[in-house]
C-alpha cells in the first residue's frame, strides 16, 4: 500500500490548528517506492528529541565490559527523575544502557528478558551477547512506523570474550570497543578518546567510563544526579557498589577553575 499525505490526514485527524505527534511518520509516495519522511505540521525530529538528555558510556576492557550512566531525566526545562535507572541486567552474563523515552526503555527491557529465558529455555544454554544484540536490533527495527524512542548499548561477556554492541533508533547495528549515547556523548566520547586502550583492565577501564560521565555532567545540563556504573565479566552482571563508585569519582573529579 502506499501511503501518502492525504491519507494520513485521515487516518490520524490532521492538525487543525495543532501538530501531529512528536514523532515522524514514515510513509510510500505514489510512484517509485521509494521511502521519505513526512515533515509537515511541525512534526519533531524524533533522533534529535533522543539527544535532550543523559550521558552512557560503554567500553570493553581486557576482561569484560564497562558501564556508566547519570541517573538524571528531563522533560524539557524540567528534571523529572533524579532516580532515573539507565543500566540494566538483560540475562547474568548481558548489560544495557539505555538513553530516550522511559516507558519505551522499561517496555523494551522486560520484552528482551523474557525474549532472553524463553531461548534459554529452549536450547538449554544462554544466547549468546551478539545474538541478543542482533534481536534487539530487530525489534526496534519492526518498530518503524510507531518507534521505540531509545538508544541502547548492549554488551557481555561470552564463549566469544567481551563484547559491545550499539542499536540506534531505527534499529542499526554495530559493534564497537567504546561507546556512548544521549546529550552528554559528544563530551564524553572526548574523555574516552583520549583515554582509551585495547589492552585497559577492568579496574582502568571502570575509573575511564567514570571519568567519561563525570565530565559530562560539568558540561550538559541534562546529565547529572548521581552517577552509577556497572561492570560483566566471567563472574556475570553487576552493579558497582556505591561506595566504591564514590571513591573512584573523588580520583577523577574535575577541578573547578
Amino acid at each position: 500500500m502506499n501511503w501518502h499525505a492525504p491519507r494520513l490526514q485521515q487516518l490520524f485527524g490532521g492538525p487543525p490548528g495543532g501538530a501531529f505527534p512528536v514523532y515522524r511518520i514514515a510513509y510510500y509516495e505514489p510512484g517509485p517506492r521509494e521511502l521519505r519522511i513526512w515533515e509537515s505540521y511541525g512534526m519533531v525530529d524524533i533522533e534529535e528529541s533522543l539527544r535532550k538528555g543523559t550521558t552512557t558510556v560503554g567500553l570493553v576492557c581486557g576482561d569484560g565490559v564497562v558501564f556508566a550512566a547519570d541517573s538524571r531525566a528531563t522533560a524539557g526545562s524540567l528534571i523529572a527523575s533524579k532516580r532515573a535507572q539507565k543500566i540494566f541486567e538483560i540475562e547474568p552474563h548481558v548489560g544495557l544502557s539505555t538513553a530516550g523515552a522511559v516507558g519505551d526503555i522499561q517496555a523494551l527491557v522486560l520484552l528482551l528478558r523474557a525474549e532472553a529465558r524463553l531461548f534459554r529455555m529452549r536450547t538449554k544454554g544462554p544466547i549468546s551477547v551478539k545474538g541478543l544484540a542482533t534481536l534487539t536490533a530487530n525489534i526496534v527495527h519492526g518498530q518503524r512506523y510507531f518507534p521505540y524512542l531509545v538508544q541502547l548499548l548492549m554488551g557481555g561477556v561470552d564463549s566469544s570474550g567481551p563484547s559491545l554492541f550499539a542499536v540506534d533508533l531505527w534499529g542499526g547495528l554495530s559493534e564497537e570497543k567504546v561507546a556512548s549515547s544521549g546529550s552528554g556523548s559528544p563530551v564524553a566520547l572526548g574523555v574516552l578518546e583520549h583515554g582509551y586502550d585495547l589492552g585497559l583492565s577492568l579496574e582502568k577501564g571502570l575509573e575511564l567510563a567514570l571519568a567519561s560521565v563525570r565530565v559530562a555532567v560539568e558540561r550538559d545540563a541534562a546529565t547529572g544526579n548521581v552517577i552509577e556504573a556497572a561492570v560483566v565479566d566471567g563472574s556475570g552482571f553487576r552493579m558497582v557498589d556505591r561506595s566504591r563508585v564514590e571513591g573512584i569519582l573523588r580520583k577523577v573529579s574535575v577541578s573547578p577553575y
